[in-house]
């Protein structure tokens, strides 16, 4: 009784700590929705303003342009200039044409201004052009009201004036500029940028207003907000009211086709990402798991799960024999290769012991020849050590001091060969001394160094420098002579670790050394060869620090 009521509130729990979620979820997608409702208000505002902007910039630009072209009129234009010196007669009309002329060619290039005037103060004359948009009757409806303005003020018009003005129910910007007895001007229809005003949605009313001339429409609403904008030639205001009722239909109107899709998008995309994560990421992240117990060496693995997919059961049941074929190969491919290697590293070996054995015995069959008895005993001293050396049963594994000891008996022989002018230099760290080394590995170049060095003997200087790295797990070794190096061919192929061939037959010395060297490190060793800029070459060998007396293996 007492375990069904623990279950029974544990139910009542997560029921309501899923409804906390739920409600929880259902006020940020509130907070959401408000937000993005705000913002897209704003948003509607922005673009109300920016278009509003951009047809009132039009408009001014040309009001701009009509200042500047009134104003050339003043200065450059011949009959306007004579106009003012002649009083009345044949000429003074004829100039009259002229630029009556020069006012038509003019406004043929606006396309806010309908009409330019010019009114001679002193004359009492006027002289008007109008564009095609405006018939007779509205033009002569213009000059009517420009001559009474002209006349209300008597004459005395300001050097530039900005005047809004209603002329028969339409609504007109004047502009007019003042030059001694000339008044020169020009108007526009404001038709075309209330109807686009009117135009924006959803907007309901609108107000133009200049030096407390204000052109309003009426409003049915209250509720409203507005845009507005300053001409900065005309300095006319422009206003557009918006129903902010209206707004919020239209931005609601924006959001359900949106939220809509969004719903039913989201609920399509966590149909199909449950549906792959169900038939294709658990399966696969399972496989993932087992593999990486395999990749770290533990075959006893096994894959099995009937709750995935029929195709993933066929997939297991084929892992699985793999796995038990690789386990039964296991063993005797890693014993294959084991002796592979024995027999590669025992056959490069062999390879390059014939170099130093002719060698040997020309030198004791000279020294006997010369009865130089002394030398012959020291010269079997130190082949006796070097033969010993070769000769061991264990040759797979020595060490670096081994190497080094084996490597003075060779230098003593060629000392002797040679009357002692050969020079050779070693600064060796003690503690690399224990390292492990496959046969050989130095000798070989003391050895190349001897029959490549292409200089006389006499003078061969070689040195040999071993010290650890600073991490403490390589050495590095750097042999050096002062021949003439090695060329750019030789050079190229022995960095790229190919073959080098000659044409007395294959030249193995170096090449037999780094395979060896290759195979004894399993991959951790790198070469590098070069040549010094005062005469000479130098090798470069970076090993694995691994001593002797260790539990660790050479991989």
């Amino acid at each position: 009784m007492n375990k069904n009521k623990r279950q029974y509130s544990l139910k009542i729990i997560i029921a309501w700590g899923m409804a906390l979620i739920a409600i929880l979820l259902f006020g940020l997608c509130m907070c959401f929705a408000v937000s993005t409702w705000r913002r897209l208000a704003e948003h509607e505002k922005t673009i109300y303003t920016e278009s509003l902007e951009l047809q009132v910039s039009i408009a001014e630009n040309e009001f701009q342009r009509l200042q500047n072209d009134l104003l050339s009129i003043t200065v450059t234009e011949t009959s306007y200039i004579l106009l003012k010196e002649i009083e009345s007669g044949s000429p003074y009309n004829f100039q009259r044409l002229q630029l009556a002329a020069a006012l038509r060619q003019m406004l043929e290039g606006y396309s806010y201004i309908n009409g330019l005037f010019l009114f001679d103060t002193d004359q009492q004359k006027d002289l008007i052009q109008y564009d095609s948009t405006e018939d007779y009757d509205s033009a002569d409806l213009v000059r009517q009201a420009l001559i009474r303005e002209i006349e209300a003020n008597q004459g005395e018009i300001p050097k530039q004036k900005n005047t809004l003005m209603e002329i028969s129910g339409s609504w007109y910007y004047l502009y007019q500029m003042s030059d001694e007895d000339m008044i020169l001007g020009g108007w526009c229809d404001l038709t075309s940028i209330l109807e686009f005003m009117k135009s924006i949605q959803p907007v309901c009313g609108y107000e133009m207003s200049l030096d407390g001339t204000a052109l309003r429409s009426k409003m049915s609403e209250k509720d409203v907000f507005d845009v507005y904008t300053t001409g900065k030639i005309s300095g006319a205001e422009y206003r557009i009211f918006f129903s902010r009722s209206a707004l919020h239909q239209l931005v609601f109107q924006t959001m359900s086709g949106d939220v809509v899709i969004a719903v039913i998008g989201i609920t399509l995309m966590l149909t199909v990402l449950l549906g792959i994560r169900r038939m294709v990421l658990n399966p696969v992240k399972y496989m993932e798991k087992n593999v990486w117990k395999i990749s770290e060496g533990n075959l006893k693995v096994r894959l099995s799960n009937r709750n995935h997919p029929r195709e993933y059961q066929m997939l297991y049941h084929s892992f699985n024999q793999m796995l038990d074929q690789i386990e039964k190969l296991k063993i005797r491919v890693y014993e294959e290769q084991m002796e592979k290697q024995k027999t590669q590293m025992a056959y490069l070996a062999m390879q390059t012991n014939p170099h130093f054995y002719v060698n040997s015995l020309n030198v004791i069959h000279n020294l006997a020849e010369m009865k130089n008895y002394p030398l012959i005993e020291r010269m079997t001293q130190c082949l006796s050590g070097y033969f010993n050396y070769m000769f061991r049963t264990d040759m797979d594994t020595v060490v670096l001091g081994d190497e080094l000891r084996n490597l003075s008996n060779y230098l003593d022989i060629q000392k002797i060969r040679y009357a002692e002018k050969i020079e050779v230099k070693m600064d060796v760290q003690p503690e690399c001394l224990d390292a492990r080394s496959p046969i050989l590995l130095v000798h070989t170049f003391a050895e190349n160094s001897m029959k490549y060095s292409g200089i006389d003997l006499g003078s061969l200087v070689m040195s040999l420098t071993i010290y650890k790295e600073t991490d403490g797990d390589h050495i590095r070794m750097i042999w050096e002579d002062n021949g003439v190096g090695f060329s750019d061919d030789m050079l190229e192929k022995l960095n790229r670790r190919e073959k080098i061939v000659k044409p007395d037959g294959e030249h193995i010395g170096i090449s037999n050394l780094l395979k060896r060297a290759e195979i004894f490190y399993s991959g951790d060793f790198a070469a590098l060869f070069g040549n010094r800029k005062r005469g000479g070459a130098w090798i470069q060998l970076e090993i694995p620090y691994i001593p002797l007396y260790t539990d660790a293996k050479i991989r």
